[in-house]
């Protein structure tokens, strides 16, 4: 009677062992490359009808939005740009190495995480154009005919009208310290990118170049997860 109380032990713990291997494999392979199962189109229509849930229902003063796709330097669909009417903006980062599997049991990110800063995510950020000086210290922003500082509270795309274009977010390889984040907003001309934020062309991505300011994805909580 013992032997087969123990034989049946064993084969419950067998099945139990067989499942949780399962349901790791799973995890590991089945599930972790659903970015790359979806098209171009396919990711903007996902972010759209999240974004049409979350933020329009009312509660943000806007009254359209757009996506668009914004590649790497390397032609990669890494992030989304949300352009909101009249004005507002989000920028999306799409996480390559999403793991349906792991969210669900909260150990993984979402798919679609919506820049953020301390304070939470906000579609009334506003930035500032600016260049260099004699070195990457001193920085001269973009004034007005009566030198006052020029603010945009539109991304820096629509800012330069270049919606209609293919356009990127370069990642800056300087390794030294440099004010703002490590982002620079880009469209090609002439075979060379154009920094949004400079209106300079960028010579070498390992160099020092004016970034988006404060652009990053700090917080990966429930305000930066853009969910179904």
């Amino acid at each position: 009677m013992k032997t087969k109380k123990r034989n049946f032990s064993k084969m419950i713990l067998l099945i139990v062992a067989t499942c949780f291997l399962a349901v790791l494999l799973f995890s590991f392979t089945a599930c972790d490359k659903i970015y790359g199962r979806y098209s171009e189109m396919e990711h903007i229509a996902n972010v759209k009808e999240r974004i049409e849930k979350r933020f329009m229902t009312g509660e943000y003063e806007v009254t359209s939005f757009e996506v668009y796709p914004l590649y790497t330097e390397n032609e990669q669909l890494k992030y989304l740009l949300v352009e909101f009417e009249p004005c507002g903006y989000l920028y999306i980062s799409i996480d390559t190495d999403y793991n349906a599997f792991l969210e669900a049991i909260g150990l993984g990110r979402s798919l679609y995480q919506i820049n953020n800063a301390e304070g939470g995510v906000s579609l009334s950020s506003t930035w500032r154009r600016y260049t260099f000086g004699a070195d990457t210290t001193e920085q001269i922003y973009e004034v007005d005919s009566e030198g006052n500082y020029i603010y945009y509270n539109v991304s820096p795309f629509k800012a330069a009208n270049v919606l209609s274009e293919r356009m990127y977010l370069l990642y800056s390889h300087f390794n030294g310290y440099i004010p703002g984040s490590s982002y620079i907003p880009a469209v090609k001309r002439e075979g060379e990118f154009l920094n949004l934020i400079s209106m300079e062309t960028i010579d070498d991505l390992t160099e020092a170049v004016p970034t988006i300011e404060g652009l990053g994805w700090y917080c990966h909580d429930e305000s930066s997860t853009l969910k179904k």
